[in-house]
């Protein structure tokens, strides 16, 4: 996870930590080059990857499943 969090694309302008942690835990389960093309279609979108959650609808059910879990528990 420690690998995860300080990755360039996890930790470009600052984002929340909330935000950073889950980014961290969607490339976990799905894969850091998943993660990133997702982030990257996102972002072209319009969508605030590095404040905002908006971009977690990009990503799997099982993906967004899993953060969702992690983060509650």
């Amino acid at each position: 996870m420690d690998d995860l969090m300080n990755r360039p694309w996890n930790t470009k302008n600052n984002p929340s930590d909330s935000v950073q942690y889950a980014k961290s835990l969607g490339a976990y389960n799905w894969g850091p080059t998943n993660l990133v093309d997702t982030l990257n279609k996102a972002k072209a979108d319009g969508v605030d990857i590095y404040n905002s959650w908006d971009w977690l609808t990009y990503l799997p059910t099982e993906t967004r499943d899993y953060i969702n879990f992690v983060l509650r528990n």
